[in-house]
């Protein structure tokens, strides 16, 4: 189990030097790009299958 000063020693770590903040930018550009493929990709709507067979396809 972890003690109160082994959390306390992890907060320090990540909040010496402005670590969250350091990597905040890229952090939010991966997100980004995730929600853009899953945007086009996810909702790709085949116009000769019906509406289940379409969620079945893009659940795969």
């Amino acid at each position: 189990m972890q003690t109160s000063s082994d959390n306390e020693s992890i907060q320090e770590w990540m909040t010496s030097g402005r670590l969250y903040e350091e990597y905040l930018f890229y952090y939010l550009l991966i997100c980004l790009f995730w929600f853009f493929v899953g945007l086009f990709s996810i909702g790709i709507r085949i116009p000769v299958f019906n509406d289940i067979q379409n969620l079945i396809l893009n659940s795969v």
